[in-house]
Formats: C-alpha cells, sequence, structure tokens
C-alpha cells in the first residue's frame, strides 16, 4: 500500500462536500490515507475513533456518496479512481476482492448496481432522511422568536405604549435614539409633568406632551401649549396674584 495519496478538488471542491460537517470532512481525508490501492478500508471504525470523529461522519459520509460501506464492515471510497491513480508497477490490489466484485467500476468511481446488492449498508437511506429532517429541525429551530416591546413605565401600561410610539416617531424621522437618549428623554418628561410643589408626575400630562410630539413628528419634548399660554398652575400658589 502506498504511503501518499491524493484528493481531487472534481470531489472536495464541491457545495456538497464543503456543506459537511468539519469533522465528516477530516475522517474523509484519513479514511482516504488509509485506503489500500483500490481505496477499500477494512477497519473505518477504529479509524474514526482514533482521529476523534464519531459514527454520525461516518453515516454522513455514507449517505452522502463519498464512501460505500458493506455489511462487513469494510469501506471503499466512491471516487477512488478520480482521487487517486498508480503505476500498474505499484499497484497492489486489494484484499477484499469478494466486495469488489459487487460493486460497478468506472472511470467516475465505485457505484452500486441498482439491483441485487444487499451488502450497502441499510442505515444510509434512513440516516439520510434524517438529516433533512434535522436541517428542517435546525432552520426552525433558528427562526427568531419576536421581540418583546422594552418596558420603560412598568406601573402605567398606556404611557409605556405613548412612549414606544414616540420612539417610533424617532425612528421614522430618521432620529433614532440610543439608550442614552433614551435616559435623558425620560428625565426631561419627568421634569416637564412633575406637578407643582410635589415630587409626583402626573402621567396623563405626560401622555399628553408625549402625543404632542408624535402628532406634530417632533424629536423633542416640549410643555404643552396650553401651559406656554395659562399661568396658573394646576395646583399650589398663583404667585401673579400674591
Amino acid at each position: 500500500m502506498a504511503n501518499r495519496r491524493m484528493f481531487s478538488l472534481d470531489v472536495i471542491d464541491t457545495d456538497i462536500f464543503l456543506d459537511l460537517p468539519i469533522s465528516s470532512q477530516a475522517l474523509y481525508f484519513h479514511l482516504g490515507m488509509r485506503a489500500d490501492d483500490d481505496g477499500f478500508v477494512s477497519l473505518p471504525k477504529r479509524i474514526t475513533n482514533m482521529v476523534g470523529c464519531n459514527t454520525d461522519d461516518l453515516k454522513l459520509l455514507v449517505a452522502k456518496g463519498f464512501i460505500i460501506q458493506f455489511d462487513s464492515g469494510i469501506i471503499v471510497i466512491t471516487h477512488w479512481k478520480v482521487n487517486n491513480y498508480l503505476r500498474a508497477d505499484r499497484y497492489l490490489p486489494t484484499l477484499h476482492q469478494t466486495e469488489k466484485e459487487l460493486l460497478a467500476d468506472n472511470e467516475n468511481g465505485y457505484s452500486v448496481p441498482a439491483v441485487g446488492m444487499p451488502v450497502v449498508d441499510k442505515m444510509e437511506t434512513q440516516y439520510s432522511k434524517e438529516i433533512e429532517k434535522s436541517k428542517d429541525r435546525k432552520v426552525k429551530d433558528n427562526t427568531k422568536p419576536p421581540k418583546r416591546a422594552a418596558t420603560y413605565f412598568p406601573n402605567d401600561e398606556s404611557l409605556n405604549q405613548v412612549f414606544l410610539d414616540y420612539l417610533e416617531t424617532r425612528k421614522q424621522i430618521k432620529k433614532p435614539m440610543t439608550g442614552r437618549a433614551v435616559e435623558l428623554a425620560i428625565k426631561k418628561l419627568e421634569e416637564l409633568s412633575t406637578v407643582p410643589f410635589s415630587d409626583s408626575m402626573d402621567n396623563d400630562m405626560a401622555i399628553q406632551i408625549l402625543n404632542q410630539s408624535v402628532m406634530n413628528s417632533w424629536q423633542g419634548l416640549f410643555p404643552l401649549k396650553e401651559q406656554k399660554t395659562n399661568n396658573t398652575p394646576k395646583s399650589g400658589v398663583d404667585w401673579s396674584k400674591v
């Protein structure tokens, strides 16, 4: 058996090969390096364990048609003759002639005859189906769940919704807010809607202030228009009469 092996880009530079997991690709190379001059490997499971791969990698190579597996446990590299060519004076026939006689041999590699070939691993078809199911599950699992709306005013659902509307307005006028800008906007809203002579916030007034900016597509938050013209505060002392 030769100590050097080759791998053709016609085989490994294809989408079906490059879509394999890295571990399956690595196993293919290791099996190819240890195959005899006809591409047969007598101890594929031992090699799989030795190089740190697993049986799923071996089954995947079978399912994708890169190797053919026999009931005897022996495997053969499907595209062996595409990958390797040996001069007649260096060629040593495989010891696994029984398995070889069950294969069709052509310039594109080994293949399994359509009829009368019971030796191929029965797991191949089922495993191929499982791979497709697994892909479907991964696509579904990778579907991102819808984002939950942020909560800025947990004690007042209406106020929180109107504030979210204000943030959306900022996006629509091409002025989206950063996290810091949101903090400053909340502080400004609290200042504008704080009840005079009190530390409490008038949520209804805050909603009106926000709606005012939303309706006018304003970037900032401003006192209500009636607040600018009305000198009489809602509560407290009217200092204009003192």
